[in-house]
């Protein structure tokens, strides 16, 4: 009897799960032995373990692999923050590996990725499938035979349900994106687009310091923006984790950037509701809110509603519609003064 290939599948319930079938699928091959499952979900993994069959069970994925040391490791969940620790953490061991897509949240990552599979000799196959395809062949040969004429664009759409935009992106664009690749070829160059709304998400910034700072960071190598150079020379990525560590560092308490959107979304929309004489009724002043909030929003690059859900304390549309900012008077052109009333409506009128 022909010895079989030992898999091991990394899942996380209830962050990214199992992908799409990216657990199952190797029950479908006889050459193929499932030896563990690792999830640190206690009830995921158990549920996997029957689901699967699986004679071992995990918490910690890295004790899969070292006691199970399969030679092919299934990782399946969707959210992109795993992905890159679980690939080098199987590529050191030697293992090589099946991985739901997208790949990962940057070319960093993925740089890392491929040079740890590289020096440790691993393959790592992301699951497009549709690559395997008959149809795809028989496409293939339509196009090189010259029967359509000169290939001169292709064109990619996304599953434009509830998800759209950037999700959309995400959870289909990866496919279309490996499609266009195997028809067209390698690119020799790309460009991205965002847009919100209809428009294009950009942002003019004047200050001369911090252009100052950002041009001197375009001059360290490497393919992402915020990046800094050790003692060492090294050259390392900032994220926004370590951003929010150091502000919690410095600060002595919890702290995130997020905070500071809520602050400028805050006062953007104090400020002009202050200079508003409220309506007499509930519809007007309703009116007079959104407003305020839409402008906001354009300026944060976000929707009016998540802008007002996410940003906008509701102190803030308390003391509105009470008339208390009518009191505040004219405005301050100061940040630190504007931050400093906007402490004293929140002390106030918080419930």
């Amino acid at each position: 009897m022909a010895a079989k290939y030992r898999v091991g599948i990394i899942g996380n319930t209830g962050r990214g799960n199992y992908g799409h079938g990216i657990d199952t699928v190797w029950q479908h091959f006889e050459q193929v032995a499932i030896v563990g499952v690792a999830d640190p979900d206690e009830k995921g993994r158990a549920a996997a373990a029957t689901r699967l069959k699986a004679p071992k069970a995990f918490a910690d994925y890295r004790q899969l692999l070292d006691e199970t040391k399969p030679q092919i490791v299934a990782i399946c969940p969707r959210w992109l923050d795993q992905h890159r620790d679980l690939v080098l953490a199987a590529a050191e061991r030697g293992m090589h590996i099946y991985m739901e897509k997208p790949m990962c949240r940057s070319l960093a990552e993925a740089d890392q990725m491929v040079a740890a599979c590289q020096k440790h000799n691993v393959k790592l196959a992301l699951a497009h499938q549709t690559r395997y395809s008959p149809r795809l062949q028989a496409v293939s040969e339509i196009i090189g035979s010259g029967q359509l004429g000169t290939l001169l664009e292709l064109r990619g759409r996304g599953k434009e349900d509830q998800r759209g935009g950037s999700e959309d992106l995400w959870v289909l664009g990866s496919h279309v994106f490996n499609l266009i690749h195997h028809f067209g070829g390698d690119p020799k160059w790309c460009f991205g687009r965002l847009e919100q709304g209809g428009k294009p998400v950009s942002k003019e910034v004047r200050d001369a310091r911090f252009c100052a700072a950002v041009k001197a960071l375009m001059l360290l190598p490497g393919r992402r923006l915020f990046q800094y150079r050790d003692a060492e020379g090294a050259v390392h990525t900032v994220r926004a984790d370590d951003v929010n560590a150091y502000l919690c560092s410095i600060a002595g308490r919890r702290i995130s950037l997020k905070d500071f959107r809520t602050l400028v979304a805050s006062s953007s929309v104090l400020e002009a509701l202050a200079a508003t004489e409220p309506a007499t009724s509930e519809r007007g002043r309703r009116s007079q809110l959104r407003a305020a909030v839409i402008a906001v929003a354009d300026e944060l690059t976000n929707t009016p509603t998540v802008c007002r859900k996410s940003y906008v304390h509701e102190a803030v549309v308390t003391a509105f519609e009470e008339g208390a900012l009518a009191r505040l008077g004219k405005p301050s052109r100061s940040a630190a003064k504007k931050a400093e009333v906007l402490a004293r409506i929140v002390a106030r009128h918080s419930s």
